[in-house]
């Protein structure tokens, strides 16, 4: 185990990987529900140390949980969903409430359990597209297949960003990033370039000492936005160069000619979350209710009104069929649409977590993990508005990783007592955090 040394390093370590490496596993009771999650719940019953009282921080993050809980009961309520629906609507929120203690008790004593936990999920990831067909997110299309490989080699580049091989770990992410793009994905070339952008610039600054990792990184923040934003506008006019004149290849080509000839343009590629917006605007209170079916037609007459083409075999499910369920494929757009305003709440609350940290840059706190939660955040913030929530485990790690940071952060930052005054390294850190919040 020399090459997990500082990784995989005692029981607790191994609970969490294995936990890891079920994450992706489920079986179908009343909804979804992930082996990982059931381990979790029978180590609940077995240890009951899994299951830690929270801090503060982490209370606010279950109390917008309950909020959210509360607002798609009342949703549910209000539209008359049908119980089955409303049981599963429901349930998976209080399935993320109950899992915050097991990963708080994962996480506070050792940040590092978090690439313990990834390195699992990395392993669940591939067994479940290899040996579990039916399980599997991907299709048959090449752009698919391409993603089923996102977990191992994202995965392989953050950990060579742990063993401190960062020029190798850069070159993995964006030699994917553009291997993918080929295949027609530009969130993922954009959020891989993203995240080897910030890690360039900040490689010299977790040297530093702590207190000057912050004050540098703040000091360039500004230049760091700029310098994306003109990287996002440079790379978006590069692709739809390529993709025009075919260079990306003839599905690229076709999805281009779609978008540019549409009246939404680009935006056509998110026509789902563009109608949430709409949904939402006509009644941002009160939600539509959990699994809401598009019983008015409305998706049809959104295609009309926007001159879209309607894609073959198109609404001719049943009315309350699964297949006709109003579009969810954004989690705070649908999720916002389903349950009303106290999931949008929520969804902007965990936005508003990840916008802190990079904003204050205190994930430069943990030098070997900064590979992992850079990319886990930009991947977030995109998922946030263009994906559905699959898996609650991966989800709560992160959150409850930048939780635990930021109230780390907060110690050097305010530097309240004299034992905690100065320190240089994050083993002298170490030591005063645990001297002064341990309890």
């Amino acid at each position: 185990m020399a090459l997990f040394d500082g990784l995989i390093i005692g029981l607790k370590d191994k609970i969490v990987f294995l936990v890891g490496c079920f994450a992706t596993f489920y079986v179908n009771l009343v909804g979804r529900v992930y082996v990982g999650e059931l381990i979790i719940f029978a180590l609940y019953l077995m240890r009951r140390e899994t299951f830690m009282p929270l801090p503060k921080e982490l209370k606010i993050l279950v109390r917008f949980m309950a909020l959210w809980l509360i607002s798609a009961i009342v949703t549910d309520w209000i539209r008359d969903t049908p119980l089955i629906d409303m049981i599963k609507g429901t349930v998976s929120i209080l399935f993320l409430m109950s899992l915050v203690p097991f990963v708080y008790w994962a996480l506070y004593d050792r940040l590092s359990r978090w690439m313990v936990f990834y390195l699992g999920t990395v392993v669940s990831s591939q067994l479940t597209y290899y040996l579990i067909t039916s399980q599997t997110e991907f299709g048959s299309t090449e752009i698919w297949k391409t993603y089923s490989y996102a977990p191992l080699i994202i995965g392989t580049s953050i950990f060579l960003y742990w063993k401190n091989q960062r020029y190798l770990s850069y070159i993995i992410f964006l030699g994917f990033g553009l291997w993918i793009l080929h295949g027609g994905s530009r969130n993922v070339f954009l959020t891989c370039s993203i995240t080897v952008v910030i890690l360039f610039v900040t490689n010299k600054m977790s040297d530093q000492p702590l207190t000057e990792r912050f004050e540098n990184y703040q000091h360039r923040i500004g230049g760091l936005i700029i310098a994306l934003m003109i990287g996002l506008v440079v790379v978006d006019n590069v692709y739809e160069h390529l993709a025009s004149t075919g260079q990306l290849g003839e599905e690229a080509f076709l999805k281009y000619n779609k978008q540019k000839n549409s009246e939404l343009g680009l935006a056509i590629g998110r026509i789902e979350a563009i109608i949430d917006a709409e949904l939402i605007s006509k009644s941002p209170i009160i939600g539509y209710g959990s699994f809401a079916k598009d019983k008015d037609n409305y998706v049809m007459s959104f295609y009309l009104r926007n001159n879209i083409p309607i894609p073959p075999g198109a609404f001719e499910a049943e009315v309350n069929s699964v297949e006709n369920m109003l579009p969810r494929h954004s989690r705070i757009g649908g999720l916002w649409m389903w349950h009303g305003i106290g999931a949008g709440i929520f969804w902007i609350y965990t936005l508003w977590l990840i916008i802190r940290v990079l904003k204050t840059g205190c994930f430069l706190l943990e030098p070997k993990l900064m590979a992992l939660s850079v990319f886990t955040m930009m991947t977030e913030i995109w998922n946030t508005f263009f994906s559905i929530m699959s898996t609650r485990l991966p989800l709560l790690f992160m959150w409850v990783y930048l939780i635990i940071l930021y109230d780390r952060y907060k110690v050097i930052r305010d530097r309240s007592s004299d034992e905690c005054d100065e320190f240089e390294n994050n083993d002298e850190f170490e030591n005063c955090y645990e001297y002064k919040y341990a309890k």
